[in-house]
């Protein structure tokens, strides 16, 4: 007797993020299944609803990339470098999810249901970078009366480069060189002077 086929969840979710981002939440579960290779009724087996796949297949990673490089900062780290550092990180995160923040938030009537009743990633992302730049400036290390707002210039700016790039294929520089402009224009307002 022939072993039954193994059904590889990412499989799944790998069809069923390409058709949603190609093609939106108008997609049939048929579509998707053909696509990944399995039968329709295997795709509710494991996801329950259309809404819970588009939410599987579309969803944030609960473990963001820059918390490693978050927990990693010390009183003598270079806040310039962890800024740098934060930058890199951002951007890769932006260019892979700011399609699908967009997709999630185009049918968020028809998928508010299951989504997870937690913070989204980009306002953990604030809380985290102002609390770094709050410790920071404590430190006199970075000077600035709103570190909530630092925190945001960073992160704006480096999810506008993705926001740019996907929506319009508009990228005067690459994400490198961006994130070093980004970073060095910052700092010029942050960094502590010479005291006088």
């Amino acid at each position: 007797m022939p072993r039954p086929t193994v059904i590889d969840d990412e499989a799944i979710l790998t069809a069923a993020r390409t058709s949603f981002l190609e093609r939106g939440f108008s997609v049939t579960t048929a579509e998707i299944a053909k696509s990944a290779g399995v039968s329709e009724g295997s795709i509710y087996k494991r996801f329950g609803s259309k809404a819970e796949l588009f939410c599987s297949a579309l969803q944030i990673p609960r473990q963001l990339p820059w918390e490693g490089l978050l927990s990693e900062v010390t009183h003598e780290s270079d806040p310039k470098q962890v800024l740098l550092d934060m930058g890199h990180a951002l951007i890769s995160f932006y260019r892979e999810h700011i399609g699908r923040m967009l997709k999630i938030h185009a049918h968020l009537n028809e998928i508010l249901h299951a989504l997870p009743p937690e913070l989204p990633p980009p306002i953990k992302a604030v809380s985290a970078m102002t609390s770094i730049v709050t410790e920071q400036i404590a430190e006199d290390r970075i000077v600035s009366q709103y570190p909530e707002t630092v925190a945001r210039m960073l992160l704006g700016a480096i999810a506008n480069y993705a926001f740019f790039e996907l929506m319009f294929n508009y990228t005067p520089t690459s994400p490198e060189e961006y994130v070093e402009q980004v970073v060095e224009s910052l700092w010029n307002g942050i960094a502590p002077g010479e005291s006088e």
